[in-house]
């Protein structure tokens, strides 16, 4: 039978120029229940494009009982991902693997002799 060879390889985007530098300044403590103000700076940030931010305050214990893995945007945007497509092979039809002859052509439409196989259609015919 005839073989195929398939080779893939991954195509990275380099993220210097698309990835925020985001830095902030907190307390080391601050009372529950109350206000806070965080001073926040974003660098690699185009003059006049806006960028959003949200901060979770959580307690470090919760996390580290959870195993939580904070969420790492970069990562999911710009990483590396499996292959998601699909490859359809019709070479072999077209040539008998075995004996290296053609294979059949199947054409449809005005054969001589051909019936319907399927239902007639329920609905008007779009284009007239």
């Amino acid at each position: 039978m005839p073989a195929r060879a398939l080779g893939l390889t991954w195509a990275g985007v380099a993220p210097c120029y698309r990835q925020l530098n985001v830095s902030f300044d907190v307390p080391d403590e601050l009372r529950p229940r109350g206000p806070m103000t965080i001073p926040l700076s974003i660098s690699n940030l185009k003059p006049g494009d806006d960028a959003f931010v949200t901060i979770a305050a959580v307690d470090v214990g919760i996390l580290n009982l959870t195993n939580y893995k904070p969420p790492a945007p970069d990562d999911y945007y710009l990483g590396q991902r499996r292959m998601t497509s699909e490859v359809r092979d019709l070479y072999g039809q077209l040539i008998d693997g075995m004996q290296g002859t053609r294979g059949q052509r199947k054409t449809g439409g005005d054969s001589a002799g051909a019936e319907l196989q399927g239902s007639p259609p329920t609905q008007k015919p779009l284009a007239l």
